[in-house]
């Protein structure tokens, strides 16, 4: 089975039980989430108010190392987390979630019960290709785990999330490159699907504009009883 990736959407309220999801399809995660090794897992916290969610710093911790080869991982813009690469073939990790101003909201377990797969192999290492820009509607940031600007090369894609809001698109500013948008020559506005707020992943295809290629988008939303336009970020074709 080939290595996948694993989006853990959180969402925290009040004295409730915090909701874990699978981010991609929906599922809610009730147990031991059950991964092999090769898979990336990552995680998408957000913490609901009266007036809509926000992204709060949080770290996830893990009791066994070994299991991603770090103790822990701080997350202090919010929002999404880097992916990490499940290393342990056969055995389980038990994770801790802390978000600051709440302290720890979560410890489930995550399971790795296959030995099929090799350790390290570059196919495994490569074989993941989503980037990820969560967008705090709310303090108006957007956030990606390795930072602005993306660098990203054909076939790689990217996934725009919103915490809250309606009405949501990614505009791609006016520029003097071959393509409107790294995803579509003459495309340059992409609206998420109604009542959505995830749109992607769009995957770059741009083969006509050379590596190091600019594109500066913004993100639009109706929030709060008004349209909301986010500061301007970079994509860089790599």
């Amino acid at each position: 089975m080939p290595p996948k990736q694993i989006l853990l959407e959180v969402i925290v309220s009040g004295a409730a039980t915090p909701q874990v999801f699978s981010y991609y399809d929906r599922v809610p995660i009730t147990g031991p989430l059950p991964v092999n090794v090769g898979d990336q897992v990552a995680w998408f916290v957000t913490v609901a108010f009266a007036d809509g969610r926000r992204s709060l710093p949080y770290t996830v911790s893990f009791d066994d190392p070994a299991f991603f080869g770090q103790s822990s991982l701080p997350v202090t813009a919010g929002g999404t987390s880097p992916f990490l690469q499940v290393l342990s073939l056969k055995g389980s990790v038990k994770y801790s979630l802390d978000v600051t101003g709440l302290g720890r909201v979560l410890d489930p377990e995550i399971q790795s019960g296959s030995g099929n797969l090799i350790v390290h192999s570059p196919v495994l290492r490569d074989a993941v290709s989503t980037f990820t820009v969560t967008w705090d509607t709310n303090a108006n940031v957007m956030t990606t785990p390795k930072g602005f600007p993306i660098k990203a090369a054909v076939g790689k894609s990217v996934t725009f999330i919103a915490t809250a809001g309606s009405n949501f698109f990614i505009l791609f500013a006016q520029n003097f490159n071959l393509w409107a948008s790294p995803f579509d020559p003459n495309m340059s506005q992409f609206p998420a699907a109604p009542g959505q707020l995830s749109l992607g992943p769009l995957t770059v295809t741009d083969k006509a504009d050379g590596t190091g290629t600019k594109f500066f988008f913004s993100g639009s939303i109706f929030y709060n009883n008004a349209t909301v336009t986010s500061p301007s970020y970079e994509i860089d074709l790599a």
